[in-house]
C-alpha cells in the first residue's frame, strides 16, 4: 500500500505542482518530506503517512499536503488548535479500576525547538546545539527531578564525555528499557533521523529512574514519566513539571515549536497537537465483566 503521502500527490498533482519548488527559510524542500514516501512503498496493510516535516515551517509553506495528511490521520483541520486542559483539570478517574491489572503506565511528550531544523534536516552542528541547549535546562532541576545526562556511546559531542557514556552505563540504561537505540528502518532511515549517528543523541535519568528525557531520537525531546501500576496522575504531573521547567529555562532563547492552530510540531505529522501518549500495558487474565469495567473507565476518564 502506498504511503499516503504518494497517494496524496498522485492523487492531487496540483499539490506536487503547486508545492515542488517551494523551501523553507532553512532550506526544507518538499522532496525531503516526502522522500521516506518515495523510497518506501510501505505496509501492506498498515497506512504510513510517508512524508516529515523538517522544520516548523514546514506545516506552513507545504499545508494543502501536510493538511491532508493530518486530516486523514485526525479528521478535520483545524482552523484554532483548541486550548488542552492543564492538569488542575486532570481527571480523578483511575487507569486501574480494578486493582493489580495494569503493569506499568507511561506519560510521554514530544516537543521539539522553534528556528532549529527538525531531526530529519537538522545539520550536525545543528543537533549539537539542540544537545547543548536541553541538556543545560535538565541538569538545573532539582529534588526528585535531579539526574544525569548520558550521551550515546560514540557521540563526541558532550564536552565532560567526549566518547558518549561507558559500556557499563549503556548496560545499565539498556537493561532499565531507558535507552534508545540507532534506526534500522528503511522508512525511519529514509527520513534522515539517522544522519551523524550517534552525534548529539543522549539520554538523561532522573535519579530514581522515573523520569527520561530523549535527545535527538526522531524529535529534538522526548520526555518520558513511568510508575509501575496505573497511577497516571502522577506520571502526568512530573512530566508536566518537566515540560514547564525546560520550556521556562529556554524562555529568554528559544520556545518549543508550536502552532496556534496544530498544537505541538513534531517531525510526524501523526503526532502533532498535545504530542502526547499515555500506554498502560496490563494483564490478559480477564474475565468479560473486568474486561467490560477497564473499557468504560478509561473511555470515561482517558
Amino acid at each position: 500500500m502506498d504511503p499516503e503521502s504518494s497517494l496524496a500527490c498522485k492523487g492531487n498533482p496540483e499539490i506536487y505542482q503547486e508545492l515542488k519548488d517551494r523551501r523553507t527559510s532553512s532550506g526544507v524542500s518538499l522532496a525531503r518530506c516526502i522522500k521516506t514516501g518515495i523510497d518506501n512503498r510501505g505496509h501492506p496493510v498498515l497506512k504510513s503517512i510517508g512524508a516529515v516535516a523538517g522544520d516548523a515551517e514546514c506545516y506552513q509553506v507545504f499545508a494543502p499536503l501536510f493538511d491532508k495528511l493530518i486530516a486523514g490521520r485526525h479528521g478535520k483541520v483545524p482552523v484554532a488548535h483548541a486550548k488542552c486542559p492543564g492538569r488542575r483539570t486532570l481527571t480523578a478517574e483511575s487507569a486501574e479500576p480494578l486493582e493489580g491489572y495494569v503493569i506499568s503506565c507511561k506519560v510521554a511528550a514530544s516537543r521539539n525547538l522553534d528556528g532549529i531544523p527538525f531531526p530529519p534536516a537538522a545539520t550536525r552542528d545543528q543537533r549539537q546545539e539542540v544537545e547543548h541547549i536541553i541538556t543545560g535546562a535538565a541538569l538545573q532541576m532539582e529534588g526528585a527531578l535531579k539526574g544525569t545526562y548520558f550521551p550515546l556511546a560514540g557521540s563526541s559531542s558532550y564536552p565532560s564525555k567526549p566518547d558518549g557514556m561507558t559500556l557499563e552505563e549503556e548496560k545499565m540504561l539498556a537493561d532499565d528499557y531507558l535507552l534508545f537505540h540507532n534506526p534500522d528502518a528503511p522508512a525511519v532511515l529514509s527520513t534522515g533521523s539517522g544522519r551523524h549517528w550517534p552525534h548529539g543523541r543522549g539520554v538523561f535519568v532522573n535519579e530514581r529512574k522515573s523520569l527520561t528525557l530523549w535527545i535527538n531520537e526522531e524529535e529534538h525531546l522526548k520526555a518520558t514519566s513511568q510508575r509501575q501500576g496505573g497511577d497516571v496522575q502522577a506520571a502526568f504531573r512530573e512530566l508536566s513539571a518537566v515540560l514547564a521547567h525546560v520550556s521556562g529555562s529556554l524562555a529568554d532563547r528559544v520556545s518549543f515549536a508550536r502552532s496556534d492552530r496544530l498544537g505541538y510540531l513534531t517531525s510526524n505529522p501523526a503526532n502533532i497537537g498535545t504530542a502526547l501518549r499515555v500506554p498502560c500495558p496490563a494483564g490478559s487474565c480477564l474475565n468479560a465483566e473486568e474486561k467490560k469495567h477497564v473499557f468504560i473507565a478509561f473511555m470515561n476518564g482517558w
